[in-house]
């Protein structure tokens, strides 16, 4: 029960950051701007619309999360909130996992509401569950990012962990590039970079599902599968880290 309470007060704090409206109308702004080059090209207008409407779905929870991550315990230390919190019977590991779920959650809702206006402006003509599958996907991305950040702001500055998850974003969408880049030109360095890179950052490049082909086509049981573990293998490990770290911090 004190769980809850904090996620429903901290939703509510959140709610009323302007960055998650900048980043909520930054995306029905990209969705306007689709609708516009759409009706340029009568034969593109569908496969317009996914690619800049998944653009603007996975740039606005990307930096409302980020932002918000990275900020987090930077904005409960410099007013203090978190010490009165923690003077009544709430344990640390509680109000990390408070903070933390109403983030996810809040980007659960806008993900939900944006993909729904999305939905609309491509005429209902998907099936609802691969269509509900890339936004799984699209979330899953999200989220691990998310979580990175939150992670990296028990121990960093905000400014260094929004550029950390940014970064991590950067990379994890780039592995397979560098990977296909050393293995064309046969350069060894590029190829044991990126067999590096798949141990010490997550691999997003694998849900990027972004488009009408996985509109039309699905995306294989296996591979959701695969996706899903190594996501929450992401999650689970630097939320568990978040809470090793933020039980021994001194936030006096």
């Amino acid at each position: 029960m004190t769980l809850w309470t904090l996620v429903k007060l901290s939703i509510l704090e959140f709610i009323r950051d302007r960055t998650v409206w900048i980043g909520f109308f930054v995306a029905v702004l990209l969705f306007g701007l689709s609708v516009v080059l759409g009706s340029l090209s009568f034969n593109e207008q569908q496969r317009i619309l996914a690619h800049f409407g998944w653009a603007a779905i996975q740039l606005s929870t990307l930096m409302t999360s980020l932002i918000l991550s990275a900020n987090w315990l930077h904005k409960e230390t410099d007013r203090q909130t978190c010490l009165l919190v923690l003077a009544r019977p709430v344990s640390r590991a509680q109000f990390l996992s408070g903070k933390y779920l109403s983030i996810l959650g809040l980007i659960a809702v806008i993900q939900i509401l944006l993909a729904a206006c999305l939905w609309t402006l491509l005429g209902f003509t998907y099936s609802l569950s691969a269509f509900a599958t890339v936004c799984y996907g699209t979330f899953l991305e999200v989220a691990m990012v998310f979580s990175l950040c939150f992670f990296a702001a028990t121990f960093l500055r905000p400014a260094l962990a929004f550029f950390l998850g940014l970064g991590v974003f950067l990379i994890g969408n780039w592995i397979q590039e560098v990977e296909f880049f050393g293995q064309r030109f046969k350069i060894v360095f590029y190829t044991r970079l990126a067999q590096a890179l798949h141990w010490f950052c997550p691999n997003l490049y694998q849900f990027n599902w972004r488009s009408v082909y996985f509109l039309e086509n699905g995306i294989s049981h296996e591979h959701l599968l695969w996706s899903t573990v190594h996501a929450l293998g992401w999650i689970l490990l630097t939320y568990s880290l978040a809470i090793f770290i933020f039980r021994r911090k001194d936030l006096v």
